[in-house]
């Protein structure tokens, strides 16, 4: 039953002896079902106990996957998965309860103590930065601890790591010196000295070292591409190098470099775990192969390696690229495509709009919306980031009512949108926290269940839809031109790789030749741009394709609507589709070219269409916008008969 279903390379992958063993998995092979499969198989085989079975993960969601699993392959022992940080604390934890001692307190919001070291006179007023300053410094000192990088180093270190930084980085490392002298004093802890305290246990006590090594003798990290110095050495004190050690990842997905992740950790496997064994899954189950093809060649054009991968069997479309001149074309473009899905599959849900920044997504979704367009945002725009809501949270941690949460969530006000969101938390959550309604509102949703996914390209990562796309795609967006060093390049690379690795079936790749021109955008200035150099290879390869050439070629005009000179009327059936026009971008709030262009509304004027079919088969209007217009425009036409007596057409 374990190995019932599994190709060639994952059954190799499950049952291998090996050890230790890295699985390199790309997008749509299977990670998780492997991971989990290898995991029961050894258990049921006698080579692990599961009572002994440590896996990590880095998400909440992740684990709780993992256990879902394994409870369905018959798993019943006690293993411990959970995140690296789960782990530390609960370790961390028994460790200080058996000694009688009270733990520290945990800081799960540093902004606070931050503002007040700058308020103390450190270098940098709460002037000079601000809260976007301030919040800079924060994910330096996030960056600088998963890289086990101290103030004392940080400037040397940062400079040379080519990190860009609106603070200046003397000021940010004279914060972080602060901070951590503050939390000392204070007794505070936070999230990664979680980890440091943890790791630096298991080194200095040599007892207490060989109880955790008997307590976790097998381990399994799963996204190990993601793995940053300060948790490798988290691992490596579990591990105290035994051998039984199974990393699953794939190094063309490490996307999150900039908090302190390092892809070489997988990717030269060998060199961070010497005598490591590696088996490289082939097969993506989730993408044609067309798509696969496309991401591997992403890959090339950003000069990194691309393994092959044989993409499902099933042929599908080409990628698409679609060329506007401004932001409202780029629009009413996406737009028109989303409206072509829905008419096709009869529903919005399996579709995503993936952007690189949250800028863009919240930009999309907002204009989505306001043509009508339900959304579902899973990045940016989220409640949790409102400075009220934060307040509201703040005040849930530390003065809860006789009621608790439960309690606070009901007594929110019915009109606020987060008293919508707090009576859905309580449907769903049994046990609700604070914790658990905070991570719950950063996937709160703008539409309902039948929405159109909209999020940055860093959020997608790891889930999948039939049809996908990505916006902004020119050469001042992907790659980021902030990405200056050699590693941010390739990061940006791998970021768009996964962006375009989350399509099943369906991918458009969409960019305006007119692109803000960063902040002074606000002033109404633009640059032009250029299609992305990550995606210009693949269009003259012929791996992707121009919308022009991808749509079918209009069926041969029937005589009933060829062209010929008119008997009259045209001019007051033109003046009709205008004023039409003029109602229709009025209503969605877009200009009047994102509705029809002129060209588009002679044509009809002319050839006079009878149905929808006959629509699309003008050449300046096409089928996508046949199929959204088509309809009102036989209607108008119908309305203005020709003025030659007895007759309907020429």
């Amino acid at each position: 039953m374990l190995l019932e279903g599994l190709d060639p390379a994952q059954r190799e992958a499950v049952t291998s002896e090996a050890q230790p063993l890295a699985i390199l998995a790309p997008a749509g092979s299977g990670k998780t079902r492997v991971l989990t499969s290898r995991i029961a198989y050894r258990i049921a085989t006698g080579a692990a106990d599961g009572d002994h079975v440590l896996a990590l993960t880095f998400t909440r969601r992740a684990a709780s996957e993992l256990v879902g699993r394994l409870h369905g392959l018959g798993v019943r022992d006690r293993l411990t998965v959970g995140t690296f940080h789960a782990v530390a604390q609960a370790t961390l934890r028994n460790r200080w309860r058996d000694q009688g001692r009270v733990p520290p307190t945990l800081l799960t919001d540093r902004r606070s103590l931050l503002t007040g070291l700058a308020k103390e006179g450190r270098r940098g007023a709460p002037a000079a930065l601000g809260p976007r300053g301030l919040a800079i410094v924060g994910q330096e000192i996030d960056w600088a601890a998963a890289r086990l990088v101290r103030p004392d180093d940080y400037e040397v270190e940062a400079t040379k790591a080519g990190r860009r930084l609106r603070v200046p980085v003397a000021q940010v490392a004279d914060l972080y010196r602060g901070y951590e002298a503050a939390k000392k004093a204070r007794r505070l802890m936070d999230f990664d000295d979680l980890l440091l305290r943890c790791a630096e246990s298991i080194e200095w006590d040599r007892e207490w070292c060989e109880v955790q090594r008997w307590r976790h003798r097998h381990l399994f990290v799963d996204e190990a591409q993601d793995l940053n110095p300060l948790q490798l050495r988290l691992l490596d004190a579990w591990r105290g190098g035994r051998p039984d050690l199974t990393l699953v990842g794939d190094p063309s997905q490490a996307i999150y470099g900039w908090n302190g992740a390092d892809p070489r950790f997988l990717r030269d496997a060998a060199a961070t775990v010497p005598g490591i064994t590696t088996i490289r899954l082939d097969r993506s189950y989730r993408s044609s192969s067309e798509i696969v093809d496309a991401a591997r060649a992403v890959l090339r054009a950003g000069g990194l390696p691309a393994p092959e991968v044989i993409g499902r069997p099933t042929p599908g479309p080409r990628p698409v690229v679609h060329t506007t001149d401004t932001a409202t074309d780029e629009i009413a473009r996406v737009v028109a495509l989303l409206d072509d899905v829905r008419f096709r599959h009869g529903h919005w849900s399996g579709t995503a709009v993936l952007a690189r920044t949250n800028a863009l997504a919240t930009r999309m979704a907002d204009e989505l919306e306001r043509h009508g367009i339900p959304t579902r945002v899973r990045a940016g725009g989220s409640l949790a980031d409102r400075a009220s809501v934060r307040t509201w949270l703040k005040r849930a941690r530390t003065d809860p009512p006789p009621g608790g949460l439960r309690a606070m969530l009901r007594d929110v006000d019915d009109d606020d949108e987060l008293g919508e969101a707090a009576r859905s938390y309580l449907a769903d959550e049994a046990e609700p926290s604070v914790d658990g309604f905070t991570a719950w509102l950063g996937g709160a949703t703008r539409g309902g269940t039948d929405a159109v996914d909209v999020m940055t390209f860093h959020a997608a990562k790891g889930l999948e839809w039939r049809t996908v796309v990505i916006v902004g795609v020119d050469d001042a967006t992907v790659p980021s031109r902030g990405a200056v060093a050699a590693e941010p390049k390739a990061e940006e690379v791998r970021l768009l790789h996964v962006a375009v690795t989350r399509a099943v079936n369906e991918l458009h790749l969409i960019w305006c030749r007119s692109a803000p021109e960063g902040p002074s955008s606000a002033k109404g200035r633009n640059r032009t741009v250029s299609l992305s150099p990550l995606l210009q290879p693949l269009l003259d390869e012929g791996l992707i394709v121009d919308h022009r050439a991808a749509e079918p070629a209009p069926p041969p005009v029937p005589p009933t609507v060829a062209l010929r000179p008119r008997a009259g009327g045209a001019d007051d059936l033109l003046a009709a589709l205008q004023a039409w026009r003029r109602t229709a971008a009025s209503a969605a709030c877009v200009s009047e070219p994102a509705v029809l262009r002129d060209d588009a509304l002679a044509a009809v004027a002319r050839a006079r269409p009878r149905s929808v079919a006959d629509v699309a088969a003008l050449a300046e209007v096409g089928p996508i916008l046949a199929r959204r217009w088509g309809d009102q425009l036989v209607v108008i036409v119908d309305a203005h008969p020709w003025n030659v007596p007895g007759s309907r057409g020429p």
